[in-house]
């Protein structure tokens, strides 16, 4: 007789949802948890039938699930729960299955080479040429820049080029809210800002004087139609000293916050408002917001610039 059936597990995942808002006790926070559904036979996982995803209130352990959202918010959700999950686990018997087909091919193939060789024949092998290892992916040097100080040194900002025309741009926390009336070069050269023309969730970019634009070390910014970034693609940001460091992107937040794992320790005191830049192609992708250490930073999130069209004042310099 064969045993066979489907069973559930759940996904412990902890990850916090920090904005979204429980349904039933309007606490602000969920987390987020999975489910996977798998078929077995005498209790072996052969592959995975279903994965679903919910959030739990650690308030009120009210639960919602992914079927309850709509279908953007729940693609969402699911890609959350399992992007470091390894499931490979819930598919055991089916590769077992594979791995033993493919053993039985290899085999055969070996022993008709041999017969052959033993025959007298020369056998055709297209492993005979073996192929290439790829190669390591070519991460270009960080280009140079020059960072800005903030008002108050409080904080760093960079000048961009976007359209042709050149702006600042930095956070918004580093100001309370507000926009500086002047941030100095390297050289502790003033540069006056004349108004702000666009702000987001905590950056904003702002419009200076362009006698004021230092010679070297401005970053370029190509909008993308559906902004966002891939995960593990490289970036590179900078200390005060200028100083780049290669890290890449995960993603860590259910609202599409980017984050960046750092290869080796970050000093990150002081560099919000510093730049985001693409390792691969040298262009801007966002601004530093914050980190998991001042000193020592393995974890830096950022905010994505989401330009798609050339920006427009929407108000003045607020001092």
């Amino acid at each position: 007789m064969i045993i066979f059936g489907s069973k559930s597990k759940g996904v412990e995942v902890g990850v916090d949802i920090e904005d979204f808002d429980c349904p039933h006790c309007q606490q602000t926070g969920m987390v987020a948890h999975g489910a996977v559904r798998y078929f077995h036979i005498y209790w072996i996982p052969m592959f995975v039938t279903k994965k679903s995803a919910l959030m739990v209130c650690p308030h009120c352990k009210y639960t919602v699930e992914d079927c309850e959202l709509d279908k953007q918010t729940a693609n969402s959700l699911k890609s959350l729960v399992y992007e470091n999950k390894k499931l490979i686990g819930y598919n055991f018997g089916l590769f077992a299955i594979i791995a033993l087909f493919a053993y039985m091919s290899i085999s055969s193939t070996i022993i008709g080479l041999i017969s052959a060789a033993t025959a007298g024949d020369e056998p055709t092998n297209a492993t005979d040429q073996a192929s290439e290892a790829p190669a390591p992916e070519a991460i270009p040097a960080a280009p140079a820049i020059e960072l800005l100080i903030a008002e108050g040194f409080n904080g760093s900002g960079f000048i961009f080029n976007f359209h042709g025309e050149q702006y600042i741009a930095c956070s918004l926390h580093q100001f309370d809210g507000l926009s500086p009336e002047i941030m100095y070069g390297s050289e502790l050269n003033p540069i006056e800002i004349v108004e702000q023309v666009a702000k987001q969730s905590d950056l904003q970019i702002l419009k200076f004087k362009v006698e004021d634009l230092p010679l070297t070390g401005v970053v370029n910014y190509s909008s993308r139609d559906t902004p966002g970034v891939k995960r593990n693609e490289p970036v590179y940001i900078f200390d005060t000293m200028n100083k780049s460091y290669l890290g890449r992107i995960v993603k860590s937040s259910f609202a599409g916050d980017a984050h960046i794992k750092m290869e080796d320790t970050y000093p990150a005191a002081g560099m919000s408002g510093s730049p985001v830049i693409s390792a691969r192609d040298g262009n801007l992708l966002g601004v530093v917001l914050s980190a998991d250490s001042g000193e020592n930073a393995t974890l830096v999130g950022f905010e994505m610039i989401r330009w798609v069209n050339t920006p427009k004042v929407i108000s003045s310099s607020s001092h």
